[in-house]
């Protein structure tokens, strides 16, 4: 059976402006990146690079901030012994250097991100353990590993994707044609729960919002020298970096 539509000669213009419109719609539906960049700032006025992946937004980048949401400062803790020995919300940057902050941005204790004042802009918070789950789970991670402490995510090269690519990592520069997730990690080492500095360079690492117990809570690692992500409980007094995402 043959249809056959006519149409009116002035309603031409008016239909192919609403068919170019429906095409441009379907067009962006079918187009959908896990990439989407945005930005979100802190009370501090720090600008950061988001991305969408999956169904989350996080930033792509490590905080900078040096006052809770509310306005109240984030105790800046230089000294070894006051920071082996506080139960206190507190930051410093890594080696006492303030010049690594605008790449690697600050190191936090957990008490600084699990305080009710909360560190993250308006709208986001730090990762739980189950998020950063899930955005291993959307990168690959064998489900069999997901719950496992070390050595996770290694085929499937999770730990890989969340590097930015064309920085150098240990002795190697990570590939721009490597996959890529947007995460866009960088080596900013640690501090330990004694104060010493170690791995800028070699090692990244991110607390969780999620404590383990008592003194203990869950973080992220990867490695220069390893595709996968540890996913271990550290002592809370440990600096490490810390990520938002998107509530």
């Amino acid at each position: 059976m043959k249809i056959t539509f006519f149409v009116k000669p002035g309603l031409i213009p008016g239909l192919l402006f609403f068919l170019t419109l429906l095409l441009n719609q379907c067009f962006a539906q079918v187009n959908v990146k896990n990439d989407i960049k945005g930005e979100v700032y802190d009370i501090d006025s720090n600008r950061y690079q988001t991305f969408k992946i999956g169904n989350q937004i996080w930033m792509a980048e490590n905080l900078r901030v040096s006052r809770f949401r509310n306005g109240i400062p984030i105790p800046l803790v230089s000294d070894s012994a006051k920071w082996s020995f506080t139960d206190a919300p507190g930051f410093c940057y890594y080696q006492l250097d303030a010049t690594f902050e605008k790449i690697y941005g600050k190191l936090y204790n957990w008490y600084a991100l699990s305080d009710k004042q909360l560190i993250c802009p308006v709208g986001w918070h730090v990762p739980t353990d189950s998020e950063w789950k899930k955005l291993e789970k959307y990168l690959g991670m064998p489900a069999n590993e997901i719950d496992e402490f070390e050595e996770r995510g290694i085929d499937a090269k999770v730990g890989d994707q969340l590097k930015r690519a064309g920085f150098n990592w240990g002795d190697s520069t990570v590939s721009a044609n490597h996959p890529k997730s947007g995460f866009d990690a960088l080596p900013g080492g640690y501090r330990t729960e004694k104060g010493n500095f170690n791995a800028i360079g070699t090692v990244a690492m991110w607390w969780t919002s999620s404590s383990y117990t008592g003194n203990f809570a869950w973080s992220r690692t990867i490695y220069a020298d390893n595709a996968g992500v540890d996913g271990v409980n550290l002592d809370k007094r440990n600096g490490l970096s810390v990520r938002c995402v998107k509530d």
